[in-house]
């Protein structure tokens, strides 16, 4: 499968970036993973492989409002969209292409193994992008695992039973990625009535919010994480 044309120029630094952006840099991580894999760079091709799949996750997680800076919480990305969309392959993969990350410090990977796991996450990206552009599909929590899997997402407990016609999504601030009239890029406003409340993603809180939060618990009122069940 060839990797689209993607510029190589790296997006200037900011403190959050769009989904958008993270996809763009998971095209060009696959890009550049194949030019080390070319010039016999086997280390570097195996971080860059994996550089793409953690973009990609990324984009899932900001999308849908998770919590998703850390290791274990791309893990949980992946879980929970693999049970969504019943797609256990996700995990499997992406427990693959993490073993080339290890490789980075290992060094324990030949090419062949690393020109197929590129190939692997190059399919894996495609997939990922087809979810978070996607409707979320509905979920109900059944497991324990389950429960703990969303509280690390979204920083809220939830029963055993309860169920979420968008698969826990959490509400977005409109003013986080500053696009047209506000609104987050490629997440289209939904029918319905929405809650209003505080955005669960700590890690994307815009600055002033721990002055915000004192003051909420200063006036006796707990900052809350909204789940839209529309």
């Amino acid at each position: 499968m060839a990797t689209p044309k993607v510029s190589l120029k790296l997006p200037d630094p900011k403190p959050y970036h769009s989904p958008d952006t993270h996809m763009n840099m998971n095209r060009r991580f696959i890009r550049l993973a194949r030019m080390e894999l070319n010039q016999g760079r086997r280390l570097q091709a195996s971080e860059k492989a994996w550089g793409a799949t953690a973009h990609a996750a990324k984009a899932i997680g900001i999308h849908r409002g998770w919590y998703h800076r850390g290791h274990g919480l791309m893990y949980d990305i992946v879980s929970q969209v693999g049970e969504e969309h019943k797609r256990p392959d996700f995990v499997s993969k992406f427990n693959a292409v993490e073993s080339h990350h290890r490789n980075f410090y290992n060094n324990d990977k030949y090419a062949d193994d690393i020109r197929r796991t590129i190939d692997t996450v190059e399919q894996l990206v495609n997939d990922f992008d087809r979810v978070r552009q996607s409707d979320e599909l509905p979920y109900k929590v059944e497991t324990p695992d389950a429960q703990i899997r969303l509280k690390n997402l979204t920083g809220k407990s939830y029963p055993i039973g309860m169920e979420s016609p968008n698969g826990f999504a959490v509400k977005r601030r409109r003013s986080r990625y500053k696009g047209k009239q506000g609104q987050a890029p490629n997440i289209q406003p939904r029918q319905g009535k929405q809650t209003s409340g505080a955005q669960a993603d700590r890690s994307l809180a815009e600055p002033g919010r721990s002055r915000s939060r004192k003051n909420k618990k200063r006036n006796g009122a707990s900052p809350e994480i909204n789940i839209r069940l529309d």
